[in-house]
């Protein structure tokens, strides 16, 4: 892929995320911070829900036959890049998160916090 090519599909995609009701405009828009070929970091504001967490997974996930798509409800522990894989991802970036959409299996996991 040559870069007009990659600056065409960057913009596609972009204005596939910002037409989608769960990534779309507003307070209470989640966001696509960054995206590998199996990994989305999608960045969602705090108590938004599972309903709206799955639809932002869903979406992050739209172009991608195999995809996770990694949802956190503060964005100071999100990662910044998106790794390669789920396995690159610290042990704190993973406690962190809020949930897990799982686009093969079509499920939504969400990240129990345990308290000491």
């Amino acid at each position: 892929m040559n870069s007009t090519q990659a600056a065409a599909a960057l913009i596609i995609t972009a204005a596939m995320i910002s037409a989608h009701p769960a990534l779309g405009q507003g307070s209470n828009a989640c966001a696509v911070r960054a995206r590998s070929s199996a990994v989305a970091v999608v960045i969602c504001p705090p108590n938004l829900g599972q309903e709206r967490w799955k639809q932002a997974g869903e979406a992050a996930c739209a172009e991608m036959a195999t995809c996770s798509a990694w949802i956190w409800d503060d964005p100071s522990k999100a990662p910044q890049s998106a790794p390669p894989l789920a396995t690159g991802l610290t042990q704190q970036e993973i406690l962190s998160s809020a949930a897990i959409w799982d686009n093969d299996t079509k499920r939504l996991v969400l990240i129990e916090k345990v308290r000491p």
